[in-house]
C-alpha cells in the first residue's frame, strides 16, 4: 500500500468504529434505561437506543469531516 493511502485507510477505519461504536453505546443505554420501566419495555429501550445511536453516529461523522 502506497504511503499516501495509509492515512486514508485510518480514516476509514475510524469512520467504521465511531459509528459502530455509537449505535453500540446507544443500544446499551437505550437496553437498561427500557429495562428499569420492565422487561416488556427493554425491546422498545433498545430499539430507540440504537436509533438515537445511530443519529447521533451520522451526526458526529457529518460534523467532523464535512
Amino acid at each position: 500500500m502506497p504511503n499516501n493511502k495509509i492515512p486514508q485507510a485510518f480514516k476509514a477505519i475510524s469512520i467504521g468504529t465511531e459509528l459502530a461504536f455509537s449505535v453500540l453505546v446507544g443500544g446499551f443505554l437505550g437496553y437498561f434505561i427500557g429495562g428499569a420501566f420492565g422487561e416488556a419495555w427493554a425491546a422498545l429501550g433498545l430499539s430507540m437506543g440504537i436509533l438515537l445511536g445511530f443519529i447521533y453516529g451520522i451526526y458526529d461523522l457529518i460534523k467532523r469531516f464535512w
